[in-house]
């Protein structure tokens, strides 16, 4: 499994951060990227891409202003599985 990098700069619009890499995620190495997350439908959709971008292009979002990052950096099946005492030390 791969660590997911945060994608951070300075002066960025929005900021999106998720609650921990899914399973999927952490063997490409690549935020929301199973195929049934809509997070990259939903940005195009919403007009914050200008095209449909797939999740290994995901740093292309800083060039658009845009960051990512999770709460906790453990992968799971579910976002459930993660603790209380994760979601503390991540403060």
């Amino acid at each position: 499994m791969q660590e997911i990098p945060d994608h951070l700069q300075k002066n960025m619009n929005i900021l999106f951060v998720g609650f921990n890499p899914s399973l999927v995620s952490a063997q490409t190495g690549h935020h929301y990227a199973n195929k049934n997350n809509r997070f990259w439908k939903i940005l195009y959709l919403a007009g914050l891409t200008p095209k449909l971008f797939t999740a290994s292009e995901e740093v292309k979002l800083l060039q658009l202003g845009y960051g990512l990052t999770n709460i906790v950096a453990r992968p799971t099946k579910s976002a459930a599985e993660i603790t209380k005492l994760e979601y503390r030390l991540a403060l």
